[in-house]
C-alpha cells in the first residue's frame, strides 16, 4: 500500500509538459535521436507519460537506457548510504533493478581559513575534510520512466550531496577503455561493412 502511494504521488507531481525525451542506442550507449516534443505526449488519468505515436513503431530495445551509472559524493557516509537506499527503493517502485553498488575510495583534503588579524587565535586555521563516494548502476531503464524517476531522485538530493549520472557501465568507470583500441575496433567494423575502403578511396 505504501509503494502505491509513493508512486501515485511521484507521477501526479510530475509535469508532463516539461519533459525532454531521447532514444538511446543500447549498443553504443549514446543518444541516437531526440523524440517528439511536448505537444505529442498524452496524459492518462493517473499522470503517466505514454509513448507518442512515432515511438510505438520503434523496437523495444531502442526505447531503453542500457546502463545508467550514478556517482554519489558527499562529506557524510551515513547520508550517502541513506540516499542510496532511497534510490533503490524508488527504483523498486517503478520496477527498476540495481545491478551493481560499491563504495568509492575515500579522499582526504585540507582547507585553510583565515581569522581576523586582531583575534587572539592564530591567523590561519587548517581543517581536514574527507569526501566519500558511492557508485550505483541501473540496468534497462525504459524511456517512459526515465524522466519521471530521474526528476524524482534529483528533487530529493540531500544537502551537501553531489550526484553525477552517466550513460556507461561501472567497468568503464573503473578501467576506462583505451581510445586507440576503440578506434581500431571502429575501423575493423567499418571494414566489415565495406565503408572504410570507400572513405579511403575518396
Amino acid at each position: 500500500m505504501a509503494s502505491r502511494a509513493i508512486c501515485a504521488l511521484l507521477l501526479e507531481n510530475h509535469h508532463v509538459a516539461s519533459m525532454t525525451r531521447c532514444a538511446v542506442s543500447p549498443n553504443s550507449g549514446a543518444i541516437s535521436r531526440c523524440l517528439l516534443g511536448q505537444r505529442h505526449y498524452k496524459k492518462q488519468r493517473a499522470g503517466f507519460a505514454t509513448l507518442a505515436d512515432s515511438e510505438k513503431g520503434l523496437p523495444r530495445k531502442e526505447l531503453e537506457y542500457s546502463n545508467i551509472l550514478l556517482k554519489v559524493e558527499g562529506q557524510d557516509a551515513a547520508v550517502l548510504d541513506h540516499y542510496c537506499q532511497f534510490v533503490k527503493s524508488s527504483g523498486h517502485v517503478l520496477g527498476l533493478k540495481t545491478t551493481k553498488q560499491f563504495n568509492l575510495p575515500t579522499e582526504a583534503y585540507k582547507q585553510v581559513l583565515a581569522n581576523l588579524p586582531d583575534s587572539y587565535k592564530k591567523h590561519r586555521v587548517q581543517y581536514e575534510f574527507k569526501k566519500y563516494g558511492r557508485m550505483m548502476q541501473i540496468k534497462l531503464l525504459p524511456v517512459e520512466q526515465a524522466d519521471i524517476w530521474l526528476e524524482y531522485i534529483q528533487q530529493n538530493i540531500p544537502s551537501g550531496v553531489n550526484v553525477h549520472i552517466e550513460l556507461k557501465t561501472w567497468q568503464d568507470y573503473v578501467s576506462p577503455p583505451d581510445p586507440r583500441i576503440e578506434e581500431q575496433r571502429r575501423v575493423e567494423m567499418l571494414r566489415k561493412k565495406g565503408i572504410f575502403n570507400k572513405e579511403k578511396s575518396e
